[in-house]
């Protein structure tokens, strides 16, 4: 008679099931042997050292299978399959990184990928995830695999670390035999998926921990310069294109939450943004110019976690904005601050 394959869920359940079938019996004949020694206690000489003694084998054979049923469920649970939550996000990681290999989630036993699909990398998780609902980060611990041919280059484990870098990821990587190890531990690494769980949190807090990340990403616009070009031209990730940098100055910058919706388990939050800004001396530009790099502000953000609150999806700026002191547009050679409203998305689930 053909036997019937069942899968590791499947196993599992049984297995707990079947414990606590084996708790209740052992339970039951530990009450049943406290019984018939209360009897005895009480003078109840019905009791026979056959009852007793039948009694007592009950207890310590339900036991025993409750040993066994423990073991079991050990085995059951070591059989089942990886939650794929890290595993997921790290994939995911390397193509927002822009990885020069593309890469596929597998679990543990799945074969190899077709030849005609290399190079490409495979991903197995190798602990079960956890999610931190505070932080919105994710803890875990991955596989990478890289098929390829011999006419494809080796990728090394310091590539995968600056692709992780790039986009936010802080964890400990290290090449060991057959490929490379991503390790994201508790309290030390800083690793999250594209919709992270994060437990809704106060107002006030979450425009504190939104108008942090966003003042930060503001001085970066205005400030850093990662390269040049040409001449006068500098490119990073904060520009839309290779252009001259705003040199500018921050002199304020306000966050405020305006809304949230929920939908199909996301939860999306947007907040209205506010920046006064003016180019410096050395800017060699007035505020107009200025303007036309506002699309820029605030671009690094996209795509990383806010801690607290979620992964920002866009940010988004007026291209003019009003004087500080009076309304209207900006007036060619005018250097004075200006202020620039914008909205910013963040979603979670």
């Amino acid at each position: 008679m053909p036997t019937t394959q069942t899968s590791p869920q499947e196993d599992y359940a049984k297995a707990v099931d079947l414990l606590a079938q084996r708790q209740d019996e052992h339970l039951a004949a530990e009450t049943a042997v406290d019984e018939l020694r209360s009897r005895l206690r009480s003078g109840d000489d019905k009791v026979t050292a056959a009852m007793l003694g039948k009694a007592d084998a009950e207890v310590e054979r339900t036991g025993l299978l409750s040993i066994a049923a423990e073991s079991a469920l050990a085995r059951a649970r070591a059989a089942l399959p990886l939650a794929t939550t890290f595993a997921d996000a790290l994939a995911a990681a390397l193509d927002r990184a822009g990885f020069p290999v593309p890469s596929v989630v597998v679990t543990r036993g799945q074969p190899n990928p077709d030849p005609q699909d290399w190079p490409i990398l495979t991903v197995e998780p190798r602990s079960e995830p956890t999610e931190n609902a505070i932080t919105g980060t994710i803890d875990g611990e991955a596989f990478i695999r890289y098929h390829k041919t011999d006419l494809h280059r080796v990728i090394s484990a310091k590539e995968v670390e600056s692709a992780l870098r790039s986009v936010g990821w802080r964890v400990d990587i290290s090449e060991q035999s057959g490929g490379i190890r991503v390790l994201a531990a508790p309290r030390q690494g800083f690793a999250y998926s594209s919709l992270p769980l994060v437990d809704p949190r106060p107002v006030a807090d979450v425009e504190r921990a939104v108008h942090r990340a966003f003042h930060g990403a503001a001085v970066e616009w205005a400030t850093a310069y990662t390269g040049v070009t040409d001449p006068g031209q500098v490119t990073d990730v904060y520009a839309t294109t290779a252009g001259p940098r705003p040199n500018a100055m921050i002199h304020r910058v306000d966050v405020k939450r305006t809304g949230e919706t929920a939908q199909e388990g996301q939860r999306l939050v947007t907040f209205a943004t506010e920046v006064v800004v003016s180019p410096t001396s050395a800017a060699g530009m007035d505020s107009s110019e200025l303007a036309a790099l506002l699309p820029s502000l605030g671009r690094a953000l996209v795509g990383r976690l806010i801690e607290q609150v979620g992964v920002v999806t866009e940010v988004a700026h007026t291209p003019q904005g009003g004087s500080v002191k009076t309304s209207g547009s900006v007036v060619r050679g005018d250097m004075s601050p200006r202020i620039y409203r914008g909205t910013l998305r963040v979603v979670s689930r």
